[in-house]
């Protein structure tokens, strides 16, 4: 019942929490530096360790705000409709991509952002390292894609083992995934419909048992909104933190 009394302590600030342990229930589940700002909030004393955790991942969340703005400018000055959808939480949170849906000019946008030839990655020791390797992707095309068809496989493997066990998966990421991100990575937005391979990856993935999140056309409109009004506070330096 950990993960139970986890979410009484969010919503009411309970005392009965021991920090390290739930700290790590919480980063389980993607939600650790909100319980970090929420233990900090509720004026509970965090110890040195993950007050300094708390520290970077504050770093982080500042980093991430001026990212959103950095991406928005670049879109707008594009002339492009999107709204950003699920990397931005109703309550403080990290995240490691920003999710757009574009709703016109896909193509300006693909151009404008393929322009600032940048891609931030987090190595293993979780150091953000600046890679200007977006124009070698378009230059190596079929080799890049065989390289991410390669990466996915291992996935793949465990992802059919457990249909083959009777189980269904919810996915964060999976085939759909690498079809936009090849398609983005080559500059080719239609490889996935020409592509052979591409073809028969969509195929496999209408026959494996696995779930993804939808969203709807109205709630990506809220969405929308709500995002410009969290960019707002952001420009003027009023963001929750």
């Amino acid at each position: 019942m950990d993960f139970t009394a986890l979410l009484r302590f969010l919503e009411g600030c309970r005392a009965d929490v021991d920090p390290v342990r739930f700290y790590s229930l919480a980063k389980l589940n993607r939600i650790g530096y909100y319980f970090l700002y929420r233990v900090v909030e509720c004026g509970f004393d965090i110890p040195p360790g993950l007050l300094e955790v708390y520290g970077r991942e504050y770093e982080r969340y500042l980093a991430i705000g001026r990212a959103f703005v950095e991406v928005s400018d670049v879109l707008e000055r594009c002339g492009v409709d999107f709204a950003v959808f699920k990397s931005l939480r109703p309550y403080p949170s990290t995240t490691v991509d920003i999710d757009i849906i574009i709703f016109d000019g896909y193509g300006r946008a693909v151009k404008c952002l393929n322009r600032q030839g940048t891609e931030y990655i987090v190595n293993s020791n979780k150091i953000i390292v600046e890679h200007h390797i977006i124009p070698w992707m378009h230059k190596m095309g079929g080799l890049w894609t065989l390289i991410e068809f390669v990466s996915i496989l291992p996935r793949m493997i465990i992802v059919h083992t457990w249909n083959l066990l009777g189980y269904t998966v919810i996915c964060d990421r999976y085939l759909i995934d690498l079809l936009v991100t090849v398609s983005l990575r080559i500059n080719n937005p239609l490889w996935w419909l020409h592509s052979i391979l591409a073809r028969h990856l969509l195929a496999l993935q209408m026959k494996e048992k696995t779930i993804h999140l939808d969203i709807t056309i109205e709630m990506a409109l809220k969405e929308k909104k709500r995002y410009r009004i969290y960019i707002k506070r952001v420009r003027d330096n009023a963001v929750t933190i």
